[in-house]
Parts: structure tokens; sequence; C-alpha cells
């Protein structure tokens, strides 16, 4: 199953605002992602097994916003609709399959 890792050869700079785009990519695990701190802009659209945003919600960053609002796109994942509304009340607009 293809993941998202954390590793200290990636050099991801966590100072930086960060944008990662890896819709698509049938990603299940984004574990590493709880570690980007300057995350603004996430999409994992249509990642269609991807479930657990549990990552997302522990990001103490998220929901902080730059010149505007975090944005994750989560379209086309298998994401519940509680887990979307628990990110959109930390602050973040999230694109979804949610009504």
């Amino acid at each position: 199953m293809p993941s998202i890792e954390r590793t200290d050869s990636a050099n991801i700079p966590t100072t930086e605002r960060t944008r990662c785009y890896v819709a698509c990519n049938s990603i299940t695990d984004i574990t590493a992602l709880r570690w980007l701190t300057r995350l603004y802009i996430l999409n994992l659209s249509n990642n269609t097994s991807l479930s657990n945003i549990q990552p997302l919600l522990d990001n103490p960053g998220l929901g902080w916003g730059f010149l505007g609002a975090d944005v994750v796109g989560l379209g086309g994942t298998n994401v519940s609709c509680a887990d979307v509304a628990a990110l959109e009340a930390k602050g973040v607009t999230v694109t979804s399959d949610c009504p």
C-alpha cells in the first residue's frame, strides 16, 4: 500500500509554507503529514483507499492559515464526513464529497 513516509533523506523544509499535491496516487497512509506543520495546500483527491486523516487532525499547523485558509482536497477518498467536519472545525477549507 502506498504511503507518504517521513525520512531523514527527504529534507522536507518544515520552516517554509509547504504545498503537497498527491492526487490520484493510491495513497493509503499519510502518517508523515502529521509533521508538516507548515502545510497549507494539500490535495489528496482521488486516493480512493484513503480513509484515515488523523495525522491531519493531529497536525498543529493546519488551520492557522497563510494569507487565507489552509486548503485540503479530499474528494474521491473514503474519508468520513465526520472527519471532514473535524478538519473544517480546525479552520481548514476542505473540498470533499460530503454534503
